[in-house]
């Protein structure tokens, strides 16, 4: 599953000067490294709490986008839930050269890109008939796919790529009730 949503109105002026402020003040939590099963992260990560006080409307807004989102395809019967921490991931030049096609450890991701003033960066996968589709990411493009969906970032040329990604799993119901 993969939908793209080009969401010019999920955030306001106020919103946008935040999430800005967010990558001026960059501060790496995570730097490319080897991951578990052989994995690789290949980008500076920076960590945040979804209860970051000056954060949680911007993250209400996600969710619920996200939700609606999701409901629509019809192919999730259960509710989501947004993990505690949502990283910003930034990509340049020098972090994101070898990004091999992988699968997303949550159920649901969420990317919101934060800019777009740079090259290469393109968001790739494989179809349901093995086709390699890129997007060219835009700044405020909401990217959700499912952890089914193999993919990668392609090396960026030239400046910074920011992305906000906010990892969600399933709600499964361990009691079953009449309602």
């Amino acid at each position: 599953m993969i939908i793209i949503e080009n969401n010019f109105d999920l955030l306001d002026i106020d919103d946008n000067k935040k999430l800005q402020e967010l990558c001026d003040g960059f501060v790496i939590s995570e730097t490319p490294k080897e991951g578990p099963v052989g994995g690789k992260n290949y980008y500076n990560r920076f960590f945040i709490s979804k209860n970051a006080p000056n954060l949680k409307d911007i993250f209400a807004k996600i969710v619920l986008r996200t939700k609606s989102s999701v409901k629509k395809t019809g192919t999730i019967p259960c509710d989501i839930l947004l993990q505690n921490t949502i990283w910003l991931n930034k990509v340049d030049f020098d972090s994101n050269k070898n990004d091999n096609f992988h699968y997303d450890m949550c159920d649901i991701t969420t990317i919101l890109y934060l800019n777009d003033d740079f090259e290469g960066g393109e968001f790739e996968y494989i179809d349901e008939n093995n086709k390699k589709i890129k997007i060219n990411p835009k700044k405020n493009m909401m990217i959700i796919s499912s952890n089914k969906l193999s993919h990668r970032v392609l090396p960026v040329t030239s400046g910074i790529r920011y992305s906000l990604i906010c990892p969600f799993d399933f709600v499964i119901k361990d009691k079953k009730t009449l309602l």
